[in-house]
C-alpha cells in the first residue's frame, strides 16, 4: 500500500496538483479569498526491518507534523460559497506546503481577486522572522 501511495504521490507531483484539482480557466476575479494554514501532528510508521519475539515487523513511529492550507471563496455575506468547493493542500514540510499554496495561487489567478484574508496562527514556520514583528503587535 505505501509503494502505491508513493507512486501516485510521486505522479501527482510530476502533473502538478494544482494541475489536476483546479480546472484550466478557473479564476477568482472580483472574488473574495480566505487562505487558511495551519499545522497538526502525526505518527509516520518507519520498518526496521527487524522482528520481535513474537515474529512480527517492528517500526519506529516518530512524530512529523503536516502543514495544511484551505482555499475557500466567500459569497457576499462573507459564509463560504455553496457553489465552489474549497481546495487542500497539505505537506510534511513547510517549504513544500508554501511553493504547493504559491503554485495554487497562481492557478486560479489570485492577482485578479477583490479581496484576499490570510488566517494562521503565529507558527514560527507560517510568518518568517523578519516579518513576525511587523504582523503580530501583541
Amino acid at each position: 500500500m505505501q509503494k502505491i501511495t508513493a507512486r501516485l504521490a510521486e505522479r501527482c507531483d510530476d502533473v502538478g496538483h494544482e494541475n489536476l484539482i483546479v480546472e484550466p480557466h478557473y479564476s477568482v476575479e472580483n472574488k473574495t479569498v480566505v487562505i487558511s494554514i495551519d499545522g497538526g501532528r502525526s505518527r509516520v510508521r518507519t520498518y526496521t526491518g527487524q522482528r520481535n519475539e513474537n515474529g512480527q515487523a517492528t517500526y519506529h513511529t516518530p512524530w512529523r507534523e503536516p502543514k495544511l492550507f484551505v482555499i475557500d471563496v466567500l459569497d457576499h455575506q462573507g459564509r463560504p460559497e455553496r457553489h465552489e468547493l474549497p481546495i487542500y493542500g497539505s505537506q510534511f514540510h513547510e517549504d513544500n506546503v508554501l511553493g504547493l499554496l504559491g503554485r495554487y495561487l497562481k492557478k486560479i489567478n489570485i492577482h485578479q481577486a477583490a479581496q484576499v484574508q490570510l488566517i494562521a496562527d503565529g507558527a514560527p514556520w507560517i510568518w518568517p522572522p523578519w516579518n513576525r514583528s511587523a504582523c503580530c503587535r501583541c
